[in-house]
């Protein structure tokens, strides 16, 4: 059996990169490629014993990101394995086992065709709350956007099959945000995944992660958030008319209230619908198609928030706690609903995208 490549983008490493190297050729694997991507010059003396290991290392002058990395990487185990059957990517930081990215090359060997993702349990006392917390919101994101679950959206160790290679080359994002686009561009193009189960290992608290909450986890959930921001936009835009055809425009006027509000809800739901159609989804169909879907949705869920909220009221719990709860959830369900029933594509761009029932199965395989 031909051996994959093993990809490790590195920033500034510390000693268990040489471990796992060391661990790595004891299981018999040599294909191993690291990338230095922009460390300083006080980490050359992990690069060198990291070549000295066995590696081959591959340089960034200056820091481009995860992303840019592993696209480096593969480009760089191509050239010296041309006859690679595929590419294992994983972290230098100890999260990955030697044993667990050896059990990831055997299931890309067994699944040539498929996506190999290797995933932790995020059910421990010792995960990091932050990582839990912030692999269940990336799982509902890729959720929503694709309509399929995945364990764990966030693992660094994965096995891309060579078939794949010039569409994850392609695939967008430089940094963090780079693994989830891979995640959705394989939902896209109906890419099976196979979930192989792995250690869940952090060390320090997970203090030695590059990943920034605030600037990745925003690229990360970037259509969430211009979603978001498109609801905020609209409400502000309903207050605002609202007061001032309130106030000034029809003040005085016999139900100017009650004008006012049905004015500035109608403009307000108008702007929302043309930043989701245009902003949020980038939708290419007509406004036929996609306005009176999104009246409906707009009606139904104005109507479900004001019955349900009314509903739970007799509750022992303040009013503006159940309101928050019940919008936050009509959010997510307004979102996915837009995302997959209203502005979904039907150009011939993405007419590789699948249907619900097309989706591809997440297959897992039980340890050994």
């Amino acid at each position: 059996m031909t051996e994959a490549a093993v990809i490790i983008p590195s920033l500034e490493p510390d000693e268990h990169l040489i471990e796992v190297l060391g661990e790595l050729r004891r299981e018999g694997m040599t294909r191993i490629v690291v990338v230095n991507d922009g460390s300083s010059e006080d980490y050359d003396p992990i690069f060198a014993a990291a070549e000295a290991a066995g590696a081959s290392v591959a340089r960034h002058p200056v820091n481009r990101g995860k992303g840019a990395a592993l696209r480096t990487g593969i480009e760089f185990a191509t050239e010296l394995w041309p006859d690679t059957p595929g590419y294992v990517t994983a972290d230098s930081d100890g999260q990955h086992t030697a044993a667990d990215i050896h059990r990831v090359c055997e299931a890309l060997a067994e699944h040539p065709d498929s996506l190999i993702l290797g995933v932790r349990d995020f059910s421990g006392d010792d995960v990091p709350l932050r990582s839990s917390f912030g692999n269940r919101l990336t799982s509902l994101v890729f959720l929503l956007e694709s309509g399929i679950r995945c364990q764990d959206t966030q693992t660094g160790l994965r096995g891309l099959p060579l078939a794949q290679k010039d569409r994850f080359l392609a695939v967008p994002g430089d940094r963090f945000e780079y693994e989830m686009n891979v995640l959705m561009d394989a939902a896209k193009a109906d890419i099976p995944f196979v979930e192989v189960p792995i250690a869940t290992i952090y060390r320090d608290e997970n203090s030695h992660s590059h990943f920034s909450p605030v600037r990745d986890g925003v690229r990360i959930y970037f259509n969430i958030v211009k979603f978001a921001g498109s609801a905020l936009t609209s409400s502000a835009t309903d207050l605002l008319l609202f007061l001032l055809l309130a106030h000034l425009v029809l003040n005085g006027l016999p139900h100017s209230v009650a004008i006012a509000t049905i004015i500035a809800r109608l403009v307000s739901g108008v702007v929302n619908y043309l930043l989701n159609r245009k902003v949020v989804f980038d939708d290419d169909q007509s406004t036929r198609q996609t306005a009176p879907k999104y009246l409906v949705l707009f009606l139904c869920v104005m109507l479900t928030s004001a019955l349900v909220t009314q509903a739970l009221s007799v509750l022992p719990i303040p009013l503006v706690v159940i309101k928050i709860v019940v919008d936050l959830t009509l959010f997510v369900a307004n979102y996915y609903i837009q995302r997959h029933f209203i502005f979904k594509k039907n150009s011939a761009a993405t007419s590789e995208e699948c249907t619900a029932s097309e989706k591809p199965r997440v297959a897992s395989l039980r340890k050994r």
